[in-house]
């Protein structure tokens, strides 16, 4: 309208015929290639640093398909229309080839393994880590969230469950076949077991000590990249321990492991009274103790030789007393700094600095350490090493590679760390820039139950073990998500403190509504599990495909841990004799009687479903 001249001013209308043809064309044979581009391009580019282009695609076809009908009312229409979303195509086009081209050349650095296009990547997967960490063990949250508008992808992840790598810490074939059943679940991330930062005996641990270890763990990265097709990021978890020996036969601890001391022929001649005891020869008291009753043996030995007799040798990290212990700050970070340096050049796309549970770094957090050379007592010296171990190995990998650390919310042992220590150490960690925080609960040796002879001590036994890893033999709270209200406790002090490090939480996660409600709740940004997994690693993947049903559900009885606690090769009941003899396909444990991976699964219709039951 026209209204300063008055008058109503009606504009030609231009019907098709009058549009030019070669226009039209154009814009259809734009719109034809965006759709080419972003189905085959974009799929490549995108799935080939672990993302899923479903979203985008999906926008994309929306986006073209309401255009065309735009563009069949400018043709009927409006001519002036027409040149506008012309326009508009050809800029979404350009966008879409520039895409394509990124993505190609994204695609070919990956396939040849460009230093810059990986580099790029890490420093990619570092900014989306708070919403990337464990997948493989968090199987609920991972296939509620992906089931959802994706924006949660991955903030699932498998924590470690053990595979046994040779008697010197080498990656074994078995150890590549276990992690790959679990890699082709696709989780958002994957955590390798605990890996022994020195070069020491280190029992059925994989070890990550000397360069000699890099190829072996190369070849574990890389068959987790093939396996989970990309999608899947792999940690690395990383420790320290000190001595820990098995209960011994008690001829063999009177006869060769106790010192005879001053002080316990003094004990001797107090409590039989008879001052001959404090110069007797050395096998005297030898023949005399492997023959004396429990009451003399208990009067007589000090408490940490009594448990030696009974439980096997153990050393604190405050006996000031051992010179290696002594140096264990001055050397520490060092050692940690280098493992983790290993694990970047092996491929690993983070590490997890184990500070939790029976291991060296949670004795130094532990309100039990009263070292007294300023790594014991006050919080403030408690942390000192964990921090200085955060910071070495920030110095050592960059601040472009992802550095977590897992720790206690409550140790659950008389005298031991709580809650509100966790909540002060969880700040600090966060202040001084650890990339996130994985919270666990007890697992502790000083309420172990007593090993048979021959047998080490297993800190997964007592009270605070349970804690660690509940079982459906429970109190009224039930084994599920007993540790959610710690991480969500740590969570909220870190964010009243200002700042945003991720929480992740594990411990009895086995559903999709439980995962799915911890993160709508806030309670924590990333789940994890570890037996949910085991019982079925592609639990998170079918509840994303629509296979909910098929999920095998993890009936918390810990026969797993009982095989892991007798240095067994872990497997899980619920499969582990699921397979005919003889089958050239299945690998069977040491014992010849279980299976070492579940049965694999595709969805139904396609090649290698398993049955119905999952």
């Amino acid at each position: 309208m026209d209204l300063a001249a008055g008058k109503l001013m009606v504009h030609e209308r231009r019907s098709i015929r009058h549009v030019d043809p070669i226009l039209v064309a154009a814009a259809i044979g734009l719109a034809v290639i965006g759709l080419f581009a972003i189905y085959s391009a974009t799929h490549q580019s995108l799935a080939a640093v672990g993302l899923d282009p479903g979203r985008f695609v999906k926008r994309q076809v929306t986006f073209l398909a309401v255009g065309a009908i735009v563009l069949m009312l400018a043709l009927s229409f409006d001519y002036r229309l027409l040149k506008v979303y012309a326009g508009m195509i050809y800029v979404s086009s350009v966008v879409l080839l520039v895409l394509v081209a990124t993505g190609i050349v994204f695609v070919a650095g990956m396939r040849a393994k460009s230093p810059l296009v990986l580099d790029t990547v890490r420093r990619t997967s570092r900014a989306m880590k708070p919403l990337a960490l464990k997948s493989a063990g968090m199987p609920g949250a991972n296939a509620s969230v992906i089931r959802h508008v994706g924006r949660r992808t991955g903030r699932a992840y498998e924590t470690p469950v053990g595979a046994v790598a040779t008697d010197d810490g080498f990656v074994t074939p078995e150890v590549l076949e276990w992690y790959a059943r679990f890699a082709e679940g696709q989780p958002g991330v994957l955590v390798v077991e605990a890996t022994g930062i020195r070069d020491v005996a280190s029992g059925p641990l994989l070890r990550i000590g000397d360069d000699r270890f890099i190829p072996g763990l190369q070849a574990l990265v890389e068959t987790i990249r093939e396996r989970s097709r990309g999608r899947t990021r792999l940690f690395i978890q990383i420790l320290d321990f000190v001595t820990v020996r098995r209960r011994p036969e008690p001829e063999r601890f009177f006869g060769r492991y106790l010192a005879i001391t001053d002080s316990l022929r003094g004990q001797l001649a107090l409590w039989l009274d008879d001052p001959r005891w404090r110069e007797a020869p050395e096998d005297n008291v030898r023949e005399f103790l492997l023959t004396a009753d429990r009451v003399t043996i208990e009067t007589v030995l000090t408490d940490r030789e009594l448990e030696a007799l009974d439980y096997g040798y153990r050393e604190r990290i405050w006996d000031l007393h051992l010179p290696h212990v002594r140096e264990l700050p001055r050397l520490l970070p060092a050692f940690f700094a280098e493992a983790a340096r290993r694990a970047r050049e092996a491929g690993f796309d983070g590490v997890e600095l184990h500070y939790a549970h029976a291991y060296t770094m949670a004795s130094f957090l532990s309100r039990l350490n009263v070292r007294t050379d300023g790594y014991g007592g006050s919080r403030e010296n408690r942390v000192r090493l964990p921090l200085e171990v955060l910071a070495a190995v920030r110095a050592r990998v960059g601040d472009d590679y992802v550095v977590g650390i897992r720790y206690l919310g409550d140790e659950v042992i008389e005298g031991g760390s709580d809650l509100d220590d966790a909540i002060w150490f969880g700040v600090r960690f966060a202040a001084a820039g650890v990339d996130y925080l994985s919270v666990s609960k007890g697992g502790r040796f000083e309420d172990a139950k007593q090993p048979k002879i021959g047998e080490a001590v297993y800190p997964y036994t007592g009270a605070s073990g349970y804690e660690c890893m509940p079982t459906v033999l429970s109190d009224a709270r039930g084994p599920f998500g007993r540790n959610v209200p710690l991480a969500a406790a740590i969570r909220r002090a870190i964010r009243d403190a200002g700042l945003q490090t991720p929480l992740v939480t594990s411990g009895g996660i086995t559903t999709f509504d439980q995962a799915e409600g911890i993160l709508e709740r806030g309670e924590a940004d990333c789940v994890a599990a570890a037996r949910q997994t085991l019982a079925d690693p592609d639990w998170f993947r079918k509840i994303r495909l629509g296979y909910g049903e098929l999920v095998r559900r993890c009936e918390f009885t810990n026969y797993c841990e009982g095989l892991d606690q007798r240095h067994k090769q872990v497997t899980c009941k619920l499969w582990d004799r699921k397979f005919e003899p003889g089958d050239p396909v299945v690998s069977l444990a040491n014992d010849g009687r279980r299976r070492l991976s579940a049965p694999s699964w595709s969805p139904p219709g396609e090649a290698g479903v398993d049955a119905p039951a999952g």
